[in-house]
């Protein structure tokens, strides 16, 4: 028996199968062949099957980062808001001109009695107006700056009378025209006026896009985090399908004429290809969903290259700074944080009295005639500072107080749900830290210790020590350790993707 095992090693080592630990299966069919015609064989196949290429994690990251069609909605998203902060800006910080024309007519008829002095009876009058002015306001306070330039015209026409009768030369005309420049700055030294209003708006705009587009990545993160897992169930099954082949290999070499054994061995087979034939079909399950979600249809025809020493960068140092600095979670409810200390802040600036700083500098010319004929022509400077002082007295502003106490009361909401989600993130990142503690020599041992146990187990049959049976347990083992390692490796890489998607460190963010 020993000698026929040992003319079995010889043989399979002159066919190219038999090489321990390290030998490479061969199609048994194939060995039966002259070596071209394998040789042919496998080169045709090859052609039918086609290309078929291995796509690495990286590349396979690429593809689905491109997919933008996927986060179109998140993106359009990020565009209203964008889209509404430049309006805000644009509304409340540009010059806003203002044009004014006004034209009219007026009559006014004076019936006086007991009155020796001349008086105006009759008048009519048509008056011009034309001015055009232009405001700013600035963001980084509430003042207010605005220029204007005005252009009045009024013609009247006057009917004098004394002692209820029509002097001489009446009617007369009157001519008047006035041409002012002027500069004003306004600023609230207290309370703010109308303006507050845009301001806040502006300001909330801002908040309101940081935290869209901290939506938008979570949302791009998370879309890649669910493709990664199935990039990787996608390598778990080519691996196991990889492995039931190997096995499957490894028992056709299992000689034996007794037909008890052959019936085992019959039963062993039939297991793996039941096994191999599941996995294949998870294995096109996972394939044609990428080829569906990503769109593209070469992954049919691709191999995944996964590189299983890969290990998480666990952080270390002060977790706690590391999510107040990064953490996107904690980062929204920051913002909401900073939305209700701007409503606090206008609510409480609104209890205020009013205390407004202005200063006027205005150029003035006065021109026309009298109706004595006189003509006359003057100019005016004008410089103005004051300061103005309101305040409502009997107690108002209520809904204003009431708003400053709902704003208090949520601002302390807010900074509970911060604490917790902060804790939760540490208790969180505590867990995964167990988990991503892979001891894989101990699996590696396990497999190696599995290939020792078959390969003894078949040289104890071949020896007459032990049966059939035994040889097919032990590889069955054999594969069991196989198949566990790669499980348990799939699932700690499924455990760092979930690490890293919690650290939000899967996408960069500018």
């Amino acid at each position: 028996m020993f000698a026929t095992v040992k003319w079995l090693k010889q043989r399979r080592k002159k066919r190219g199968e038999w090489k321990g630990e390290k030998c490479h299966v061969k199609n048994l069919a194939a060995a039966k062949m002259p070596a071209r015609l394998a040789r042919v064989c496998a080169a045709v196949c090859a052609l039918l099957a086609g290309p078929a290429q291995a796509l690495t994690e990286e590349q396979f990251i690429k593809l689905v980062l491109a997919q933008d069609k996927l986060l179109e909605e998140a993106q359009i998203g990020l565009d209203i808001k964008q889209i509404e902060l430049d309006a805000s800006r644009d509304n409340y910080l540009n010059w806003k001109p203002l044009l004014t024309a006004s034209a009219g007519y007026s009559y006014r008829d004076l019936d006086r009695r007991k009155q020796r002095l001349e008086y105006t009876k009759k008048q009519i009058g048509y008056p011009q107006r034309i001015s055009i002015s232009a405001e700013k306001k600035f963001l980084s306070n509430p003042a207010s700056i605005r220029v204007g330039v005005s252009r009045a015209a009024a013609t009247n026409l006057l009917e004098r009378h004394k002692n209820n009768m029509a002097v001489e030369k009446s009617p007369v005309y009157e001519e008047h025209f006035a041409s002012t420049r002027s500069v004003s700055f306004k600023y609230p030294l207290l309370k703010h006026d109308s303006n507050a209003a845009g301001r806040k708006a502006y300001q909330r705009n801002i908040l309101d896009l940081r935290d869209q587009q901290l939506a938008f990545f979570e949302t791009k993160e998370d879309f890649l985090e669910d493709r990664l897992n199935d990039y990787l169930e996608w390598v778990l099954h080519h691996r196991n399908s990889e492995i039931n082949g190997e096995f499957l290999e490894r028992y056709k070499r299992l000689d034996t004429a007794d037909a008890a054994e052959t019936a085992l061995l019959k039963s062993a087979v039939f297991r793996i290809e039941q096994y191999n034939a599941e996995t294949q079909n998870d294995l096109r399950a996972v394939r044609e969903k990428l080829a569906v979600l990503l769109d593209d249809r070469r992954i049919l025809r691709e191999t995944p290259r996964f590189d299983f020493r890969k290990r998480a960068k666990l952080l270390g140092g002060d977790r706690a700074a590391y999510l107040r600095a990064r953490n996107r979670d904690l980062a929204r409810i920051g913002i909401d944080i900073e939305l209700k200390q701007i409503d606090l802040a206008h609510s409480k600036n609104r209890l205020l009295p009013s205390l407004d700083l202005t200063v006027t500098a205005e150029d003035s010319s006065f021109s026309g005639s009298t109706r004595t004929n006189f003509n006359f022509h003057d100019d005016r400077d004008n410089y103005t500072a004051a300061l103005v002082f309101s305040h409502p007295l009997g107690g108002g502003a209520i809904t204003d107080r009431t708003a400053v106490q709902i704003a208090h009361l949520t601002l302390r909401k807010l900074g509970i749900a911060y604490r917790e989600k902060l804790q939760d993130l540490l208790a969180d990142i505590q867990s995964l830290h167990g988990k991503l503690a892979l001891d894989e020599p101990r699996l590696l041992a396990a497999v190696d210790a599995a290939a020792q146990s078959a390969r003894i187990e078949l040289e104890n049959y071949r020896a007459g020590k032990s049966s059939f049976r035994d040889v097919l347990q032990a590889y069955r083992d054999w594969r069991d350790a196989k198949i566990e390692h790669i499980q348990d490796v799939i699932d700690y890489q499924e455990d760092s993707i979930e690490y890293d998607n919690l650290l939000d460190r899967m996408i960069a963010q500018p």
